[in-house]
């Protein structure tokens, strides 16, 4: 199971106002295998968000119905500009067919939301549909009517906020944004920026995959090498046990500074017999110049990773990517920023067992 805390499925309704962050995965810094707990603020201003634009195409007339699936082409990349113009924290949304757009977010500070959800619990059906404004667990400055940006892979959207909810899941506090507009035939999950500083032209997509030949000769001895070399020894032997092909091996190229080029991402299943349904080994690396690899992180439990979109989210100039952290019994979308240069990993939703 995964090491969240459990708060019971209950859902509390809510009015207006700021907020915080978490992550789980286990994050390397520096060679060490950790947890990183990043809030992914944009440092220079208050709450602050990231993104900038990684494509050049014009918005999509209908965008909502292009959130549904991920671009596999490259996008051609503007420079980058001078100084960072996101606000807000990102986050990521939801398609609610009742509602329209969701933002879901489960990393705010627990207290809050722990007495949020027994106040809910407490009113019973009596709850009302939307918190009052002055609930101590929206976060501060956070109000019915502020613009959230929606990225999508069709094009950028802005919504007005109506409202804000509590749910309790089974391991997560979920702090939802419920946004206006129309409902939307879209599927998949998008990211969500707090406030409208967003350019028209970001798009949530990521490239084509790159030729393994940038790994060397033997990419998966190069890849598995490094992982054993970088993990606790505890999970070496999933590691050495896994049928690791070069299939099992993607690699994505983007900007990543430091030397950094691609983002590479095993995914391999165990052998017959070994709970292949249930774990498997996977773990993100980065390539560099010189063909080196460094590990970045693994999924909380042993499930898999995989990338949905790489994109420079808060206008750095540097590439963040966005990418599902599953396992058998829960689904988390995750987010690979930078903090001083250096690899850092943020949950930003979902929930498990």
């Amino acid at each position: 199971m995964r090491a969240h805390r459990w708060l019971p499925c209950f859902l509390l309704a809510c009015t207006p106002s700021g907020g915080r962050a978490q992550g789980d995965t286990h994050a390397a810094s520096a060679g060490a295998d950790a947890t990183s707990r990043a809030d992914a603020a944009v440092p220079g201003t208050a709450p602050q968000d990231p993104g900038d634009a990684p494509s050049t195409a014009p918005p999509s007339a209908d965008a909502d119905a292009g959130a549904d699936a991920i671009a596999d082409a490259p996008a051609e990349t503007p420079p980058p500009t001078p100084e960072r113009r996101r606000r807000g924290t990102i986050h990521m949304a939801y398609p609610d067919p009742e509602r329209g757009w969701t933002v879901d977010i489960i990393d705010l500070e627990a207290d809050a939301m722990g007495r949020a959800l027994q106040a809910q619990a407490a009113a019973g059906e009596s709850a009302p549909e939307f918190l009052p404004a002055d609930a101590a667990v929206i976060p501060k400055g956070w109000r019915i009517g502020d613009t959230w940006t929606l990225v999508t892979r069709g094009g950028v959207l802005r919504r007005s906020v109506s409202g804000f909810r509590v749910e309790g899941g089974a391991s997560e506090g979920h702090f939802l944004v419920v946004l206006g507009g129309a409902k939307t035939p879209a599927t998949r999950r998008v990211v969500a920026i707090r406030g409208d500083d967003v350019p028209d032209t970001l798009r949530f997509t990521k490239p084509a995959k790159s030729e393994l030949s940038l790994l060397g000769d033997d990419p998966v001895g190069a890849v598995r090498d490094a992982v054993l070399a970088a993990v606790p020894r505890d999970a070496r032997s999933l590691f050495r046990r896994a049928r690791i092909g070069k299939r099992h091996i993607s690699v994505y190229a983007g900007r990543f500074g430091n030397g950094r080029t691609h983002v590479v991402i095993l995914d391999a299943p165990l052998p017959a017999g070994e709970d292949t349904d249930l774990y498997r080994a996977s773990a993100m690396l980065m390539r560099r110049e010189d063909g080196s690899l460094e590990y970045v992180t693994r999924p909380g439990v042993d499930g898999w990773l995989a990338v949905r979109a790489v994109l420079d989210i808060d206008g750095d100039g540097i590439d963040e990517v966005f990418y599902d952290d599953e396992y058998y019994e829960g689904a988390y979308e995750a987010m690979l920023g930078w903090r001083n240069g250096e690899p850092t990993t943020r949950l930003l939703s979902g929930d498990g067992a």
